[in-house]
């Protein structure tokens, strides 16, 4: 415990980017006070716009005082594989290949910038059906989870200031991210339902086109589109998307992000589409969908 501030003192090293910009909150937030030798200072201005915590905390905070299911936050009701076992035992005795051997093709000692080529391939067959297109494994790249996804993705797409436009209700870390890079977001809300009768279901929420179109001008650099969306769980039928898409294509420069992590959990009869997949896509477009690999 850091005498002086009543707190400890965090020092970490993580190539989770959920982790740095958690380390990135709680120095905006005081909880986090790093040595000089490090970080001198205050935090910098942009860490201030994501220092409200995050969407994960706060509903299992609230699951748990309310004795209510988390549906936010997904947690394993199984254990670990059998094969895991006598790996990590391998690993401890320091000869992870001591039963099998090195495979024949190790390669470099740091995984490939672009994900592991194995991996690429599988990817490569498993999306090229679901996309209608070859993709190769130059089309793909395998990150660090959805949110190390977005944020390279507006990284390396926008420069500070560019006009980025999201449809909300929105998941905070598309938010967060335009925060952190100083990118001028314009949130497009879905119009929401009468709540009368409460019962009202994700898909009366609607997106009203002329809105979108309204935010959308000649210097948006990108779209960010979240189907199905967190946080209402909104499934965009295939006439909205072809909706926006026909907006899309008045902007020959503008570039389409769409986070599909959710591309699996779908339910009532509906279906996912993507909007890569619709016909006469003349755009440059992105997708963010996640394979859990155990």
């Amino acid at each position: 415990i850091n005498a002086e501030y009543g707190v400890p003192d965090w020092r970490c090293v993580s190539r989770s980017s959920q982790s740095v910009l958690v380390a990135m909150m709680r120095a905006a937030t005081g909880q986090l006070r790093c040595s000089s030798t490090f970080v001198g200072g205050s935090p910098a201005r942009c860490v201030e716009a994501i220092s409200g915590g995050n969407i994960f905390a706060v509903m299992t905070s609230l699951a748990a005082e309310h004795g209510a299911a988390n549906l936010g936050q997904g947690f394993p009701s199984f254990g670990s594989p059998s094969f895991l076992g006598p790996a990590v035992e391998q690993v401890s005795q320091g000869d992870v290949y001591s039963a099998h051997g090195a495979p024949h093709d190790l390669g470099f000692q740091y995984s490939y910038p672009g994900g592991e080529p194995s991996l690429a391939a599988a990817m490569s067959g498993l999306y090229s059906p679901l996309f209608r297109q070859e993709l190769g494994p130059q089309n793909l790249l395998i990150s660090c989870g959805a949110q190390a996804s977005i944020w390279c993705s507006l990284a390396a797409l926008c420069n500070p200031r560019d006009h980025v436009v999201m449809v909300t209700p929105g998941f905070d870390a598309h938010i967060k991210a335009a925060a952190i890079l100083d990118l001028d977001l314009t949130g497009v809300s879905l119009e929401q339902p009468a709540l009368n009768p409460p019962s009202c279901t994700a898909a009366e929420w609607k997106l009203d086109l002329t809105k979108l179109r309204a935010a959308i001008t000649h210097e948006t650099k990108v779209l960010i589109l979240n189907t199905p969306s967190a946080p209402i769980g909104k499934v965009f039928t295939r006439e909205e998307l072809e909706g926006v898409a026909e907006i899309v294509q008045c902007f020959p420069e503008l570039i389409v992000l769409t986070d599909e992590v959710y591309e699996h959990i779908v339910y009532d009869g509906r279906s996912h589409v993507r909007i890569a997949t619709l016909k006469a896509v003349s755009y440059t477009h992105l997708t963010l969908p996640t394979k859990r690999i155990v």
